[in-house]
Formats: structure tokens, sequence, C-alpha cells
């Protein structure tokens, strides 16, 4: 009794994508080929999250040098983002994606984790490296929530330390390879202490993905990697994560994330 819409794929030259038209059911195989919305059948009114927008290392960076150079316009921004006046000028998001390792759009010229030290096993280094990568984000986020309190944040990671995964190609171990079973316990100890400085920090997160994207599509030469950090995860593997996830963040306090 389920309909799926589907939206195509972007057109190459970046021209928006405006037509919606009703597709079968998804599939494996077609899954990661469009972005898509279930309709559930004879449901007039449905109940979404909010309206979102992602967070980048690159994106905070220029808020904040907007707001030295221009305060003023930076508050003016965040209020046509953020508030939720009715009327055509104001996003109204009430949603933030935060990326908790790097990804494409940062402003630091190497990729990084908040643990990038091989054999760190206290993970002693995460605290500091939260506030290293992710400061930018910290300062622009505390200010949101002078203008949006309940704004929803779901961290984001897009790969482990590369010393926590297996499969890695030696030229580009930040884009390939995956989290290593004996690495799951340690990577979910590294997160839930992510989240806990950003608590510390007055950034209470709502929610965390186990990562942002389980495939790596592009192939060269028979090795499948992405043009970002990244890593593939397999089914048993994600769910041993989630379980020590839910471990890691009772025991921080942390048991009310979705």
């Amino acid at each position: 009794g389920n309909r799926w819409f589907q939206t195509p794929i972007p057109k190459p030259n970046g021209d928006p994508v405006t037509s919606v038209k009703e597709a079968p059911p998804i599939s494996k195989k077609t899954a990661y080929n469009f972005n898509a919305l279930l309709q559930l059948k004879d449901s007039f009114r449905q109940t979404f999250l909010g309206v979102g927008a992602m967070l980048t290392q690159s994106s905070a960076y220029t808020l904040l040098r907007l707001k030295e150079r221009d305060c003023k316009l930076y508050w003016k921004t965040l209020l046509e983002l953020f508030s939720c006046e009715l009327d055509d000028n104001h996003g109204c998001l009430n949603v933030l994606s935060l990326p908790i390792s790097a990804n494409h759009f940062i402003v630091e010229t190497s990729y990084f984790t908040m643990d990038d030290v091989v054999g760190d096993w206290s993970l002693e280094k995460v605290p500091p490296s939260v506030k290293r990568h992710l400061g930018y984000q910290m300062q622009v986020i505390l200010d949101i929530r002078r203008i949006k309190e309940d704004v929803k944040i779901i961290a984001v990671p897009y790969s482990a330390p590369t010393w926590m995964k297996d499969g890695t190609s030696s030229d580009k171990a930040w884009e390939t390879g995956h989290l290593a079973k004996a690495m799951v316990n340690t990577y979910a100890s590294m997160l839930a202490k992510i989240l806990q400085k950003l608590a510390n920090t007055g950034i209470r997160v709502y929610g965390l993905s186990l990562q942002y994207n389980a495939i790596l599509p592009e192939t060269t030469g028979g090795e499948q990697h992405n043009s970002h950090p990244a890593m593939a995860m397999d089914p048993a593997t994600s769910i041993l994560l989630a379980a020590a996830i839910k471990t890691h963040l009772a025991a921080a306090g942390l048991d009310h994330l979705v």
C-alpha cells in the first residue's frame, strides 16, 4: 500500500530539477539513483522532522568571516535561514546535519577525523580535535540557537580514522576501505566522546548517523572509492556498531539520541 515518488538525477549543467513523478518501489539496485519520498497511501498529512541543511566547515568559516566584516548582515543571514516568519524571505530551517569528520567542504589542507593518531586506544586526542576541527561550526551553531533554540543537530561521520579501517588503498586511504570489525567498539567509543565534548560546550546533539555514505560508487583500476572521505560498511558491521554506540552513549549520559 505504499507509493514512491522520485526526483530525477540532477541535470549535468546544474539546472534545478523541477519535476516529480510516481515511480515503482525502490530496490537495492536503484536506491542510489534518485532522491525518493515515501508517501503513505490514504494519508493526507505526514509529519516530517523538518527542513534542513548541512553545516560544513567551509560554510561555517565563510559565515564567521561575514560576521567579522559585517555583523549586521551576518545576523540578517541567519534570521533569513532559520526564522519562521510567514513570508518568502525566511527559510525556517530547523535541522542541521553536522559532519564530525572531514568531507569535501573543508578549509583545512588535509582530511581528518577526531583522532588520527595511530593506536591511540585511549582516544585522548578526541576532545582537543573536536575543538580544533569543529570550532567554526560550533561557533555558528551557538549563534543559530539564539534564533532557533530547538534546532535539531544530527551528527554525521564520513569515515573512521584510516587506522581503524581495513581494505584501504595506499594512495586513497581516506576514500576507500571499510570499518575493521576489530575496531567497532573503539570507533563507537570515539563517536560517543565526540558527542560528549559537543554537549560539554553547550551543543546537545539530537541524533547520530552511523555514516554519511554507505557506498563507494566510483571505480578506478577495479577499486571502488569516493571523491571524498568515505567508508563502506556491511549490514552486520552496522548492527554491531549501532549496539556498541548505544552502550557508550548510555555510559556518557547521552542515551536521548536517536
